[in-house]
This record gives C-alpha cells, structure tokens and sequence, in this order.
C-alpha cells in the first residue's frame, strides 16, 4: 500500500529541496510558525489529484516551480509531481507520474507533465489496490459514481483547522458536496459493498434490456396474427394496386389472397431509363445557358456598333463644319499649294508685304486633315452597319434555337415527373408487400413463440436473482456490522486516552459523519461533548479506529495519516511552545495522545506511517527519534535561504 518516501521541491533553476521520511514509522517536523509546516499536507494534497492549489501565499508560491511526492506502491517506487499552476490561475490539471529506483531526486526536465488529472487519479486508484466499484447513492437525483484515490484521502490527513474541529471529521468535510462524498463511499472502503456488484449490475441491466426487447417481439407477434390486421393489409393492397380491388370479394381464404399479394410484382422503373433523363435534361439545361451566354454576347456586340455609329455621325456632321470655315480661306486669294514663305503681299488689298504672314500654312494643312477624316468615316459607316446586319441575323437563329431547347426541356421534365410518379407507386406497393410478408411469415410462429416465451421465464427468473443479490438491505448489514467494529475499537482507543464520557460507548455515525457518545441522558455528538482537547482526542481516536479496520480487512486506503499540528489546543493563539510551559495535566494528556499514535504505528503488522507536522518538541527519546526535521534558528524552514 502506498506510503511517502520523500518530498521534493524543484525551484525555477531546478534546484531541489528534498525533506525524507522513514516507511512504516512515525516522522516529526518540528518549528517554529512559518516555517512551511503546514504547507507539506497542502503539498502532499495537491500531488495526490486535489483539484485545490491550497498553499499559502508567500514563499513557497513564489519560488516553488515543480512539486513533487515519492511515494511507496506495491508496484515499486512512483514520482507524483505536479507544476505549480501558471500565474493567474488558482489550478491546473496535469501531473506528472512514473517509476524512479528512489536512489537520487527526479530530474527536473523528466518530471514534463503526462497525465490530466483524470488520467492521474485512476494510476493512483490502481496503485492503491482501487478496483471496480460503483457508489449507490439512494433516492433523489444524484447519480451513481466511481471511489477513487481523492475519497481515500478523506481518511488520510488532518489539517491545523480540522485536527481539532468540533463540527469537521475528516479532511475537506467543509468543503461543498464532500460530506454526501464521504457517505456514499465510506460504504466500499469499510469492504461493505459486494465485490462483484459492477458485474452483477451489469448482467442484470443486459438481462433486463433483452427481456424488454423479447416483450416486445412478442407484442408485434401478437398484434401481427390478429384477423384485423389481415383485413386491414387486403385494403392496402388493393389500393397501392397490387391485387384488384374485386378481389377483395373473392371466396378464397384471407391468406391465400395475400399471397398473390405478396408475389405481385410492383412494377419497378428501370434505375436507366430515369438516369438517362436525368442525364438528357442537364444536357439541355447546360445548352440553354451557353445559347443564352452567346446571345447576350451578340447583344453586346450590337450596342457597342450602334454607340460607335452615333460618334461616327456626330464626328462626321462637326468635321465638315470646321470644313465649311477653312474652305473660306478661299476668298482670300491664295494658292492652295503655295508654301508661306513665299505670301510677299497681302491677300485682300494686294499691297507689298515686310514679312511673311504665319498661321496660313497651318490652316490649310488642317483643312486638308478634315478632308481625309471625313473620307475615313464614310468608308467606316457601311462596314459597321453590315456588323450590325449580321449579329441581327445570328441572334434571330439563336432565339429559334432557345426556343427548340425549352420545348425538348419541358418534354423531358415532364417525362422525368411521370418516371418518378411511377417510382414512388413501386415503392408504396413494395413496402405494402414487405408488410405482407412479414404477415404471413407470423402465421408460421408458433414454435417460435414457444421459444420466445421460455427464454422470457429464464430472463425474469435471473432478474429476479439478481435483484434480490444487489439489494441495499445485505450492505446495510455489512456496514453496521463494520461500523460497530470500528465504533468497539473507537470507545477503547477514547478510554486509553482518557477522554471525557469515555466510560460510555462511543461510535461513528456515517449519517451525520461525527462522533456520537451514548451517556445516560442520550446521545451526545462531538460538537456537545466537551473542550478541544477533546474533540482532538476523538479526531485520533477515530483516526487510530478506522486505520486499524483498514489493515485489518486489507482495505485500499493508503497507509499514511498527517497531521498538522494537534498540539494546538494546548497552546494559546500564536504562542512558541519554547515559550509556554505546559501544565504537567497538559503536558500529560499531550504525551498521552502522541504515544498512543506511536504505539498504533508500531503494532501496525502491515506498516503504516505517520507525519506529525508540529510545534511541540517533547523532550522524550521516543518524540526525539521520531524526529525528521527541526525548523528553527536562521535560516531552518522549508524553502532554502538562498532561494
């Protein structure tokens, strides 16, 4: 079973921090306050599948990158590590778990996370000896559910607010849905549950769904051979066609006309002959669209002519308007072909010129220009129209051809229609037949039924058995019976420890999850039974019960308890116990508590261990030996100095 090796703390430069403890024995770390005490079962939590990151701020948050456990399984030494969640998350859901020879601390750089939390709790089911099991919550809406390695943890620590609680039992009883947790699977831990439950569960929800399926079998069977069922399937059969309706007066037998019915044929279509129409009318759907794309071209085309033929016009008209008024320079008397230099005189009044006059060269060759653009034009004019002529011409074709094409498509699909028409006939008369058949087929089942109706009695008979076998009354028993075990030896662990009331039986009530002492004047529960000292006695005496079941009956319940700090009640608030000294009832009663936790551990012939996370430093040889670690003077705590 599982017990702690080590702790290691790895810091964000991989150095490792590693506190030892001794298997089988009980391990003291005694210190002063804040010293990181009570982070180890905060750790230890964490590094078991807690969903919770519950160290303190301060730090061990700030330094610590990687923790990890070294536990002892049955199946060797395994490393349970776990990264400290990234900054700004409360938690994070991975692990990482392996095998180690235990000789040296992990590798940081192996301890790469390789499980999700899930994943992580089942290895350490296993590795506790968890088996198949199923909680059975009675009534109400809560559904069934697995124990595992975090229900065992209930029983395994004790932190500084519960050690001592009045109101709380076990670890994280205060937190929200664990105490119906701690109800529902402190039934398998104490081995009140059948081992074989998960398989009889199973066999009886198989038995039950096969009879469920059997009854209706044999429902239909029934319905099916009724007489109105076989008038009722002649109608259908003349209406889909599939016998004539003046059958339906024929002096045959019922069954005899029903078979015709049934070897009637129902008239399929030929799966080709509606491809090929699928296929014909896709192919004149495609052509459509390229006709009407090749149309819509030509349109096109002819919009563009005409726009061109309109500028044409418009150029044409203004052309040999600029024309008319060049040609005018003909009144002014000059050759069209004489060159400006040579224009010595004036062209009105014939007078002898100083210098040429600029400008008349230009106007001539402008009008000359004009000339050939007006020439062009007209040339461009009739070869547009013929353009236009014949696009008109091709679109008067194409329009005759969308017109072929939407008749063949209505042709077609109409055709398609009546295919499917047909179709959906053959398929109304063919389901009608296969009713038919499976009609005529139930005739024929007599020694089926038979069969049908023995394989029922069989299936109730198991169902029966096994019913009776799951049923809660036989755990009831089981569990009072472990309860009683346990509450026998929680009255005498209270008595050794000298407890108050402890002349009176005390046992352990699952219901209320608190210790409860039958006194004369009734039953008391922890809460109303007395000072801290008390309820601390009945924490370890409950503890020291239930631990000394569980080695006794081999239950899967790791073989660990850590308790953080029970010296408390003894101490004022905030005070060093080298600062206080005890009253010797005080120091008595202490002592007392501690040797009876030391004298479980030493007749634990399995081995189990303790971790005592304390304040108190007794002076007794046995206390000393137990001694692990001791965190006090500079520089003694948890986290290294130097981190």
């Amino acid at each position: 079973m599982i017990q702690i090796r080590a702790l290691h703390l790895f810091n964000f430069e991989n150095a490792v921090r590693t506190v030892r403890f001794r298997l089988g024995r009980v391990n003291v770390i005694t210190g002063a306050s804040q010293r990181g005490k009570s982070a180890i079962l905060d750790i230890i939590d964490f590094c078991t599948g807690s969903r919770s990151y519950n160290v303190a701020e301060g730090r061990i948050r700030d330094t610590v990158a990687v923790y990890a456990l070294e536990l002892q399984t049955p199946e060797g030494i395994v490393i349970a590590a776990r990264p400290a969640p990234d900054e700004g998350r409360s938690s994070n859901t991975v692990m990482y778990l392996g095998f180690s020879d235990g000789i040296n601390p992990p590798s940081p750089q192996l301890l790469r996370p390789n499980y999700e939390l899930a994943g992580a709790r089942e290895f350490l089911s296993r590795l506790a000896g968890i088996r198949d099991n199923e909680t059975d919550p009675a009534g109400g809406a809560r559904e069934s559910f697995t124990a595992n390695i975090r229900h065992a943890m209930f029983y395994t620590m004790q932190s500084q607010s519960e050690v001592a609680n009045r109101d709380i039992l076990f670890h994280s009883q205060g937190e929200e849905r664990i105490p119906q947790a701690i109800r529902d699977t402190m039934p398998y831990f104490l081995g009140a549950t059948d081992p074989d439950y998960v398989r009889k569960r199973n066999a009886l929800r198989d038995a039950q769904r096969e009879l469920r399926g059997l009854d209706r079998q044999r429902n239909e069977s029934a319905s099916i051979g009724a007489s109105p069922r076989a008038a009722s399937l002649l109608a259908e059969a003349a209406r889909s066609g599939l016998i004539p309706s003046r059958q339906l007066e024929d002096e045959r037998g019922t069954l005899e006309i029903l078979a015709d019915a049934a070897r009637a044929d129902v008239g399929d279509v030929d799966d080709a002959v509606g491809d090929g129409l699928s296929e014909a009318i896709s192919g004149l759907r495609d052509e459509r669209e390229a006709l009407r794309q090749e149309a819509a071209s030509l349109r096109s085309q002819n919009e563009n002519l005409r726009q061109l033929l309109a500028a044409h016009g418009s150029f044409g008209t203004e052309a040999a308007e600029q024309g008319a008024r060049l040609e005018s320079l003909g009144l002014l008397r000059l050759e069209r072909e004489t060159p400006v230099a040579e224009i010595t005189s004036c062209p009105v009044c014939a007078s002898t010129l100083d210098e040429a006059i600029d400008g008349i060269g230009d106007l001539q060759d402008s009008l000359r220009s004009i000339q050939r653009d007006i020439q062009q034009v007209g040339q461009s004019v009739p070869r547009i129209q013929q353009l236009i002529s014949a696009n008109e011409s091709e679109l008067s074709d194409l329009n005759g051809q969308l017109r072929a094409n939407t008749l063949a498509l209505e042709q077609q699909t109409a055709a398609q229609a009546d295919i499917e028409e047909l179709s959906s006939r053959a398929l109304q008369r063919a389901a009608v037949r296969g009713r038919i058949n499976l009609y005529l087929e139930s005739v024929s089942r007599d020694l089926e039924d038979v069969a049908i109706a023995a394989r029922i009695r069989e299936l109730q008979e198991s169902i029966d058995l096994l019913e009776e076998a799951l049923r809660s009354d036989e755990t009831e028993v089981r569990l009072e019976s472990a309860l009683n075990r346990v509450s026998r030896t929680l009255s005498s662990v209270a008595q050794e420890l000298n407890l108050e009331h402890s002349e009176f039986p005390a046992r352990l009530d699952r219901r209320r999850l608190t210790v409860v002492v039958d006194m004369r004047q009734g039953p008391r529960t922890l809460a109303q039974i007395g000072s801290a000292a008390n309820w601390l006695g009945y924490h370890i005496a409950v503890l020291i019960s239930l631990h000394d079941f569980f080695l006794t009956e081999n239950r899967p319940v790791p073989r660990f308890l850590v308790m953080d700090q029970p010296s408390q009640v003894y101490f004022p608030q905030g005070a060093q116990t080298n600062e206080v000294s005890l009253a010797d009832e005080d120091s008595a009663a202490l002592a007392r508590f501690f040797r009876r936790i030391f004298d479980f551990v030493e007749s634990a012939s399995e081995g189990f261990q303790v971790i005592l996370l304390e304040h108190a430093d007794l002076a007794d040889d046995w206390y000393q030996d137990a001694i692990v670690e001791r965190w006090r003077g500079p520089g003694n705590a948890l986290i290294p100095q130097d981190w």
